[in-house]
């Protein structure tokens, strides 16, 4: 298995376009219409709600990446939620992208200047079933970056800060993850994606039983 993050890229969107109101049906990008969710768009080339109050969501159209057996999925942070507010950032393990669809999700809350809470979640039918991490770490901030590793039976929860990866908590044993769609929803118009990644995981001997 590569390092995180290291792998080819398969899919990537840093937002560096004209700004929309919607993100709707954009650049493989829909609205998860989860009832109460505001609409996120691109303002001055990142992610955000930019528009309403309260909870904001996107989800991408496209989610198999070729049904790829071990995928890191990243999302790079332009601004954080403020006060005590959070942002879950998402792989769903569905091919059909609709809202409450299952799978992994990040959740990262807030607590000024404080240490944030880190958890790795399963979601189920769009609500958590089980919490896999659950630590007091570092304070997200701007430029730092989370990240979510899925292989066919396991999932971990990382994060960068200072340019340097490190996987938070411990791994959680699944035997039915697939490749899904990247979800981000955030609690404040403060937050702001700058860039969606996804690599690929595990080295290509290994796709072809070859090497370590």
């Amino acid at each position: 298995m590569r390092a995180f993050a290291s792998g080819p890229i398969l899919w990537r969107d840093d937002f560096a376009r004209a700004d929309v109101t919607s993100i709707d049906a954009e650049a493989e990008w829909i609205s998860p219409a989860t009832a109460g969710d505001a609409q996120m768009g691109i303002a001055t080339g990142a992610l955000q709600r930019v528009s309403g109050s309260g909870w904001a969501g996107a989800m991408t159209a496209k989610v198999d990446w070729g049904r790829a057996p071990a995928l890191d999925f990243v999302w790079v942070l332009a601004a954080t939620p403020d006060a005590t507010n959070e942002v879950l950032f998402g792989a769903l393990g569905s091919t059909t992208p609709t809202p409450g669809t299952g799978g992994y999700v990040a959740r990262v809350t807030m607590n000024g200047a404080s240490p944030s809470r880190w958890r790795l979640q399963r979601w189920v039918a769009g609500s958590s079933v089980a919490t896999h991490v659950d630590v007091t770490d570092v304070v997200a901030a701007a430029g730092d970056a989370v990240g979510v590793r899925l292989t066919p039976t396991v999932a971990a929860l990382w994060r960068r800060q200072g340019g340097v990866w490190t996987q938070v908590g411990s791994t959680a044993s699944d035997a039915n993850i697939t490749a899904g769609s990247v979800v981000i929803e955030t609690q404040a118009g403060a937050t702001r994606i700058d860039e969606v990644r996804v690599h690929r995981a595990l080295d290509w001997m290994a796709l072809v039983g070859v090497g370590a």
